[in-house]
C-alpha cells in the first residue's frame, strides 16, 4: 500500500481549508461526469469509456508521485489535502452526497488501477 504524502492529509482542526488545488478540481469534476453518464450508459459503452479514460487521467494527475489520491468524506464535505471542496459546492456535490450515507470516510484511488477499475 502506497503512503500518503503531507499534501494528502486533511487541514488539522480549527485551520482554514486551503482553496481546491486544479488538479483535485479536475478530479472531482471527472468523477462527477462518470456518474452522470454512468446513469445513462453501462459500462462498456463508448460514452462511458470516455469519461473513464478522462477519469484515470485525471486520477494520475492528482495522485502525484506518492501514486494515490485520498479523499476525506466529512459532513462538511470533500478534504483533499489542505483543501476542501464544500458538499454544496459543484465539485463535490454528487460524490459527496454518494459517500456520506455509506458512512464512507476515505476514499482512496491508486493511479495504476486501469480506467474500467473506477467503475
Amino acid at each position: 500500500m502506497a503512503s500518503i504524502a503531507d499534501k494528502d492529509l486533511p487541514s488539522p482542526a480549527g485551520e482554514t481549508p486551503a482553496t481546491l488545488a486544479p488538479e483535485h478540481a479536475e478530479l472531482l469534476a471527472a468523477l462527477d461526469r462518470m456518474l452522470t453518464v454512468g446513469s445513462y450508459y453501462p459500462p462498456g459503452h463508448e460514452k462511458y469509456r470516455e469519461v473513464a479514460k478522462a477519469a484515470h487521467r485525471a486520477v494520475a494527475r492528482a495522485a502525484g508521485p506518492q501514486g494515490v489520491v485520498a479523499i476525506e468524506v466529512n459532513e462538511a464535505g470533500l478534504t483533499m489535502g489542505p483543501s476542501l471542496a464544500p458538499a454544496d459546492g459543484r465539485e463535490a456535490k454528487r460524490l459527496h452526497k454518494l459517500l456520506l450515507p455509506l458512512d464512507i470516510a476515505l476514499l482512496e484511488i491508486y493511479h495504476d488501477r486501469i480506467a474500467d477499475d473506477l467503475h
